[in-house]
């Protein structure tokens, strides 16, 4: 998980420019759900066990989502935060 583009982004520059950030810090165990459920899944289709595989993948779609919501609140009380410190300068 710390290799990818989003782990990348999320252990170096996210990190200094959001790590205050509850969105950001929650961001981080989804992500790491993601991951661990990928290779779940990876590993039972390798098992032959196909079936449970693909039931997996509704969980990983799950995760998906997770992860854009998290963005989502992220981008918001990044804005909001931008707003704030605007406001307090005026």
């Amino acid at each position: 998980h710390n290799e990818c583009r989003l782990g990348n982004w999320y252990n170096n520059q996210g990190k200094k420019q959001f790590g205050h950030l509850e969105a950001f810090q929650e961001l981080e165990a989804i992500h790491i759900d993601v991951h661990n459920t990928g290779h779940q899944i990876i590993q039972l289709y390798i098992e032959g066990n196909k079936e449970s595989a693909f039931l997996l993948s509704k969980e990983l779609l799950i995760l998906k989502s997770k992860v854009l919501e998290s963005l989502d609140i992220l981008q918001k009380q990044v804005d909001f935060s931008i707003t704030s410190m605007t406001s307090s300068k005026q």
